[in-house]
């Protein structure tokens, strides 16, 4: 179980602990993301850490959904927080689309990947040094600097996943009478939501969430694909697949009014699974991801047929 109190509040104050402050903003912190990857119990003692109080004055929405799906005769859970920033000005995009979009942070609580277990370990942020917090400002603004250099950039690489994923911040709430963090892995990742109308699948990169673009369904994907092998050289093939795997594409349209989006897992050696992010996901508007896959993280192939979509069990505001 995560914590017994956490399913019966509607609204309640987030601290969030940032693991690495300065190797996320140098883009540095693979190394430092695998360790703590490896190694969850340390986090509470890195120096590394700095500490973030999160309000809803701090950002246009802020949502913490729960999810869960089964797994034989075990349950996963995924706790996902929702965080989103209007775009500034001076954003490098077309003024009409920073008019439209928005920066969307997503802070996830991955549980233990054998047991499937989200657990909640206390902590004590008053016996932090200053040095180890941050303002909701200066973190905003470094997540915004990383995106936008992945917009220059133009996102066509796989390694540019490094600049809107990273291993290195944790959650932190209260909640009866004491500050809770999950004691597991956490993965960070940043997303672009922009009405973009992308009108060919080579036109996504893998951080535009875009409700304009036109679907290019997974079926459809793979056709391409086996043609992709069938008629390039084979000395091009790396290549196609590492252009594909930058791409965040549509698939459908949920009734209820979600957006189902996928993209394939790069594959970088000694990367950390934090460079694959939510791979398949949901978004709903106004709120953020509502379901991921997190497949890497789970070690579940495609093909998988236990590699579903997570049930969104409760979205709470966040206050």
């Amino acid at each position: 179980m995560r914590f017994t109190s956490l399913l019966t509040i509607t609204r309640f104050t987030w601290v969030v602990g940032i693991l690495g402050s300065v190797s996320f903003a140098s883009g540095s912190g693979s190394a430092l993301a695998q360790v703590l990857e490896r190694h969850p119990a340390s986090l509470q003692n890195s120096p590394a850490v700095q500490y973030l109080l999160i309000s809803a004055a701090d950002f246009a929405a802020a949502h913490l959904v729960e999810t869960e799906r089964p797994l034989g005769r075990q349950t996963q859970q995924v706790d996902i927080v929702n965080l989103q920033v209007p775009l500034p000005s001076a954003f490098p995009m077309a003024p009409q689309l920073v008019a439209s979009g928005t920066m969307l942070i997503t802070l996830v609580a991955l549980p233990d990947a054998t047991s499937g277990q989200l657990r909640w370990q206390p902590i004590w942020p008053d016996t932090l040094a200053p040095a180890r917090r941050i303002t909701a400002a200066a973190f905003t603004d470094t997540c915004l600097q990383r995106l936008a250099r992945y917009h220059r950039k133009g996102g066509r690489l796989g390694e540019d996943n490094a600049l809107t994923r990273s291993a290195d911040i944790k959650p932190i709430i209260w909640r009866d009478g004491r500050y809770w963090t999950p004691a597991g892995y956490t993965l960070t990742e940043l997303f672009l939501v922009c009405p973009v109308p992308f009108t060919l699948p080579h036109q996504a990169d893998n951080v535009t969430i875009s409700l304009k673009a036109r679907p290019f369904p997974l079926a459809q994907f793979e056709q391409e694909w086996q043609l992709g092998q069938r008629f390039y050289p084979s000395g091009r093939r790396a290549g196609l697949a590492q252009v594909l795997a930058s791409k965040l594409f549509l698939e459908k349209k949920l009734p209820d009014g979600t957006y189902e989006f996928y993209t394939a897992a790069t594959n970088i050696m000694d990367g950390g699974s934090f460079y694959a992010g939510a791979e398949d996901f949901r978004y709903r508007p106004g709120i953020g991801l509502v379901s991921g896959k997190y497949s890497t993280h789970f070690s579940l192939g495609s093909q998988d047929t236990r590699n579903i979509f997570f049930t969104t069990k409760r979205i709470l505001a966040i206050e």
